[in-house]
């Protein structure tokens, strides 16, 4: 009674008396329903609506069985009714929930989003698996999913591969090529999911699909662009190292060679000075001599500049022991320098990137670090040989070097560049008020970065 918002003593006792508290929409099903179980004699059950009193409207199940005499009259029903209205609307949230992500599977089109079985076989295709795989939902359905992969991946077990990844690990993701129904390829990033029922046992997987060519195709271009940029840096590298050594050579067998003879002239010229000359005349003679001694000795410096003779003839540690020497002379910074016995095997374009990295790091120094102290280190262990350049100055925040200062990150770019033309991988560790380390590592071994 109080499922249908009556007294016991409202309750009908008969068909006729209890039809008209069913919803009029179910009256008619729930009135054959009840006429066949009294014709057959058999049990039923049924679910139906029914209206209150006061107009409140409720879904109940109902269980019944017919009993009858004798003479197989059906005399009477005993049933049970229970009011299942909160479960019919929590299962009707859930179906319209599965509706509405199934018609948004369906609809999606830039993914192909398709069910296959335990053994890989299609059994539900969305409209975005017919626009990326080509194929319709008619043409696909009950057929193995190995055909979406191209023919060597079939041959190699790739599809099983995935499915069985997929079911032990709970999840498979990767990016391959995958075939077209016309036979063309797409390079797509696919991911596939174990479905679980709701005892954690597999029942088939989801596979979801994305043609991402076109960011494929855009990677390889930047690839390919930064491939041709080192190329490029190298070889202006090599040109500038080229411009370098003929400037040097320029200076030593030109201006050189002219500077001493008119050193030698002007030694000449003072000897013979006859007694008595004049004493200014003397004295601009020496003027003379000294202004071309400091002119020999400052092209002596930018001949090293140019083309350091210490690192061809003498090796890597050498050379950086002679460039912290000049450094210091020049800056009054001091440099400490700890180097290695000469390393004879590092390839000679090594040895030379290696330098001009740090004589860029110096000229860094000497510019913005308002440094102190410096120290060279070059080390060789277990293969490795390692460039280290540390000051003691002012340091900075690498994120902001290229907005606060373009001409130190232009320089840091060049250091960069001229170690990843050789191989060698180049750091750099900085911080406001804790300097700054540069870094190269070269793998001797390997010939370059691992």
């Amino acid at each position: 009674a109080r499922i249908f918002g009556l007294r016991h003593d409202q309750v009908p006792a008969t068909f006729d008396g209890f039809y008209p508290l069913v919803h009029p929409e179910d009256r008619e099903r729930t009135a054959k329903i009840a006429n066949e179980a009294l014709r057959s004699g058999t049990d039923y059950e049924n679910q139906f609506r029914i209206v209150r009193p006061d107009g409140v409207v409720r879904t109940v199940h109902n269980q019944a069985r017919v009993d009858r005499d004798d003479s197989g009259r059906p005399v009477r029903v005993i049933g049970v009714c229970q009011d299942i209205t909160e479960r019919k609307l929590a299962e009707e949230q859930v179906r319209a929930s599965q509706e509405r992500f199934r018609m948004m599977v369906e609809n999606v089109r830039d993914y192909a989003i398709y069910i296959l079985d335990m053994n890989g076989y299609v059994t539900s295709w969305n409209l975005g698996a017919e626009r990326i795989e080509g194929y319709r939902a008619e043409e696909i359905i009950g057929k193995h999913y190995s055909c979406f992969f191209p023919p060597d991946h079939v041959a190699r077990g790739d599809p099983g591969m995935q499915l069985q990844f997929a079911s032990i690990q709970g999840r498979y993701e990767s990016e391959g090529w995958r075939v077209r129904k016309n036979g063309s390829q797409f390079w797509a990033h696919v991911i596939v999911t174990p479905l679980l029922d709701e005892t954690g046992k597999s029942r088939g997987f989801s596979e979801i699909t994305h043609d991402v060519t076109e960011r494929k195709r855009a990677e390889e271009d930047l690839h390919s662009y930064a491939d041709r940029l080192k190329v490029t840096s190298r070889r202006l590298v090599e040109v500038q190292e080229a411009e370098r050594r003929l400037l040097a050579r320029e200076l030593h067998d030109r201006v050189g060679q002219n500077l001493t003879a008119l050193g030698i002239n002007l030694s000449i010229v003072a000897s013979g000075l006859p007694a008595g000359s004049k004493p200014e005349l003397a004295g601009r003679l020496e003027e003379c001599s000294a202004l071309v001694e400091g002119t020999v000795d400052a092209m002596r410096n930018v001949m090293a500049e140019l083309r350091p003779h210490a690192l061809d003839d003498y090796g890597l540690p050498a050379a950086l022991r002679s460039l912290a020497t000049g450094f210091s002379r020049r800056t009054g910074i001091q440099v400490a320098f700890e180097g290695d016995a000469p390393a004879a095997d590092l390839p000679k374009p090594v040895d030379l990137a290696m330098f001009r990295i740090a004589q860029e790091a110096l000229n860094n120094v000497a510019k913005h670090s308002n440094a102190k102290r410096v120290e060279i280190a070059i080390r060789r262990a277990n293969g490795l040989a390692t460039l280290s350049v540390r000051d003691n100055g002012i340091g900075f925040d690498p994120k902001r070097i290229d907005r606060s200062n373009r001409e130190a990150g232009w320089g840091l770019l060049i250091m960069r560049e001229r170690a990843e033309a050789v191989g060698a991988q180049f750091s750099l560790k900085a911080g406001l008020r804790s300097g700054v380390q540069v870094l190269v590592e070269y793998h001797v071994q390997s010939g370059g970065v691992k």
